[in-house]
Protein backbone atom coordinates (compact mmCIF):
# COMPACT_ATOMS: atom_id res chain seq x y z
CA UNK A 1 0.00 0.00 0.00
CA UNK A 2 1.14 3.90 -0.73
CA UNK A 3 0.89 6.28 1.87
CA UNK A 4 -1.51 9.11 0.38
CA UNK A 5 0.70 11.99 1.75
CA UNK A 6 4.33 10.68 0.59
CA UNK A 7 3.42 8.55 -2.29
CA UNK A 8 6.09 5.60 -0.18
CA UNK A 9 5.16 1.93 0.38
CA UNK A 10 3.68 1.88 4.00
CA UNK A 11 3.92 -1.60 5.59
CA UNK A 12 1.29 -3.24 8.06
CA UNK A 13 2.66 -4.21 11.65
CA UNK A 14 3.03 -8.04 10.60
CA UNK A 15 4.99 -6.98 7.40
CA UNK A 16 7.55 -4.46 9.41
CA UNK A 17 8.00 -6.75 12.26
CA UNK A 18 8.85 -9.54 9.86
CA UNK A 19 11.32 -7.07 7.58
CA UNK A 20 12.95 -6.02 10.61
CA UNK A 21 13.19 -9.45 11.86
CA UNK A 22 10.99 -8.25 16.19
CA UNK A 23 7.95 -9.33 16.81
CA UNK A 24 4.78 -6.86 16.93
CA UNK A 25 4.73 -7.02 20.73
CA UNK A 26 8.11 -5.47 20.41
CA UNK A 27 7.11 -3.12 18.02
CA UNK A 28 3.97 -1.90 19.94
CA UNK A 29 6.00 -1.99 23.33
CA UNK A 30 8.92 0.56 21.80
CA UNK A 31 5.74 2.40 20.24
CA UNK A 32 4.56 2.56 23.98
CA UNK A 33 7.67 3.76 25.71
CA UNK A 34 8.34 6.37 22.84
CA UNK A 35 11.06 4.46 21.24
CA UNK A 36 9.26 4.30 17.97
CA UNK A 37 6.60 6.89 16.51
CA UNK A 38 2.98 5.74 16.40
CA UNK A 39 1.73 4.17 13.11
CA UNK A 40 0.29 6.60 10.48
CA UNK A 41 -3.38 6.32 10.78
CA UNK A 42 -5.58 5.30 7.75
CA UNK A 43 -8.94 4.72 9.05
CA UNK A 44 -9.18 2.20 11.86
CA UNK A 45 -5.92 1.18 10.42
CA UNK A 46 -2.44 2.12 11.15
CA UNK A 47 0.58 1.43 9.14
CA UNK A 48 4.44 2.10 9.07
CA UNK A 49 6.85 3.40 6.46
CA UNK A 50 10.60 3.32 5.74
CA UNK A 51 11.35 5.87 8.68
CA UNK A 52 9.60 2.66 11.02
CA UNK A 53 12.14 0.40 9.72
CA UNK A 54 15.14 2.48 9.96
CA UNK A 55 14.41 3.40 13.62
CA UNK A 56 14.34 -0.32 14.36
CA UNK A 57 17.52 -0.85 12.95
CA UNK A 58 19.05 1.75 14.63
CA UNK A 59 17.49 0.55 17.77
CA UNK A 60 18.64 -3.04 17.16
CA UNK A 61 22.09 -1.79 16.17
CA UNK A 62 22.40 0.13 19.91
CA UNK A 63 20.75 -3.26 21.51
CA UNK A 64 23.64 -4.72 20.19
CA UNK A 65 26.10 -1.87 21.83
CA UNK A 66 24.99 -3.04 25.06
CA UNK A 67 22.96 -0.10 25.27
CA UNK A 68 19.84 0.00 27.67
CA UNK A 69 15.97 0.89 26.03
CA UNK A 70 16.47 3.66 28.45
CA UNK A 71 19.59 5.11 26.98
CA UNK A 72 18.51 4.55 23.09
CA UNK A 73 15.36 6.62 24.20
CA UNK A 74 17.42 9.54 25.47
CA UNK A 75 20.19 8.84 22.45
Amino acid sequence: MRNPVTNEQTLSIGELAKLSGTTVRTIRYYVSQGLLPPPIEKGSYGYYDRNHLDRLELIATLKDRRMSLAEINHF
